[in-house]
């Protein structure tokens, strides 16, 4: 009897892991571009995946709280293509819209 609970067990163990890879940021090229264009940053720039509308997105910030900018937040899906661009004065309506940040990579000078 428990010999019939194992396989169908596997399957989902194992569907569960290939789909968790399949959404793993680091397999992305396009993610690969975005961190090879951060490089010298004086003031430091993060790549953030968060969600919004229910969809994992990513865009990149400029997280150095000793540095001021101005700057458009391109929002892009898994695939790269671009889901919404919010611009420097649709900053609140960006912070209420998306959920779950997490920074996954991080570009800032060495001699700070």
């Amino acid at each position: 009897m428990k010999s019939n609970y194992l396989i169908p067990a596997l399957l989902l163990i194992a569907t569960v892991f290939t789909t968790c890879k399949k959404d793993d940021p680091e397999e992305r090229t396009w993610l690969d571009d975005w961190k090879g264009s951060l490089t010298n940053c004086h003031c430091e720039k993060s790549i953030i995946q968060a969600t919004y509308e229910k969809e994992t997105v990513y865009y990149i910030a400029m997280t150095d709280p000793l540095c001021d900018g101005v700057q458009n937040y391109v929002l892009v899906n898994k695939d790269g293509k671009t889901v919404r661009v919010f611009s420097q004065t649709e900053w609140n309506a960006l912070n209420e819209a998306i959920t779950d940040r997490t920074v996954i990579y991080r570009c800032k000078d060495k001699a700070k």
